[in-house]
């Protein structure tokens, strides 16, 4: 009876050690595979933030080419118009009007990845808490950039291509665009018309509005340069390779 009893409690002991080691290991696999979701989560985060990111930079480095191009071109007609000893013949005249047709949109330097993890408080899933801290302050410091380009964007929107709408002929002014302003490897086919006759577009150059319209865009180039100084590219360059580092660990 002893003997019976002895074994009835061991047997107890067994089970209740087996129990507790089942349940004990299956919160480690649960952690372990919490840990691993959440890793993959932080993963996949980190993936689209330095794809997004890259091709901010990608851009950025044709930003000062093409608004130096653009703006190199308002100041050529601004001279003409109000200048001395600057005379454009009126194909020059067109291929000028036709670069500033361009403008930069402030979609390029949008990176919604980022605010949404920001908007909707999910930077947590990246454990770097130095990566976090890095990638809010480069948030703001792009918020702010991009406050100007929309400025330019909307100037050129609203008012000078208006404008040029109302005073000029845009067919005339595309029939000449070949290629981006300040990258003229680069051509692109444009549909071009044969037009009956042609607008001198040099009357555009006594236009007092127009003179002003020229004066305001070179302002508004003026701006996104410097706003796009050389700790903004730095510090972008900087978070695309801690971004990097932390995708190798």
């Amino acid at each position: 009876m002893a003997l019976s009893k002895e074994f009835s409690w061991k047997r107890v002991f067994i089970e209740m050690f087996t129990i507790a080691g089942s349940i004990l290991l299956a919160f480690a696999i649960d952690a372990w595979w919490d840990e691993f979701r959440d890793r993959e989560d932080a993963n996949i985060v980190l993936t689209s933030l330095h794809e997004e990111l890259v091709q901010v930079e990608e851009f950025m480095s044709e930003h000062d080419q093409f608004v130096g191009a653009m703006q190199d071109s308002a100041r050529q007609l601004l001279t003409a118009a109000i200048g001395r000893d600057q005379e454009l013949g009126e194909k020059e005249i067109d291929r000028l009007l036709a670069d500033l047709t361009w403008f930069v949109s402030e979609t390029l330097f949008a990176v919604p990845e980022l605010e949404s993890l920001i908007l909707n408080d999910e930077l947590s899933l990246i454990d770097n808490s130095d990566l976090r801290r890095t990638l809010k302050m480069w948030r703001a410091r792009n918020q702010f950039f991009r406050g100007f380009v929309d400025l330019q964007a909307r100037f050129h929107n609203e008012r000078f291509m208006p404008y040029l709408e109302n005073n000029s002929s845009l067919q005339q002014i595309y029939n000449v665009a070949e290629y981006m302003p300040g990258f003229p490897e680069q051509k692109f086919d444009v549909e071009k018309i044969e037009l009956r006759e042609l607008r001198s577009h040099s009357l555009l150059l006594d236009d007092p509005t127009f003179q002003n319209l020229l004066t305001q865009r070179i302002a508004r180039f003026d701006v996104m340069l410097s706003m796009r100084d050389a700790q903004y590219v730095t510090e972008l360059r900087d978070l695309i390779t801690q971004i990097e580092h932390e995708l190798a660990e």
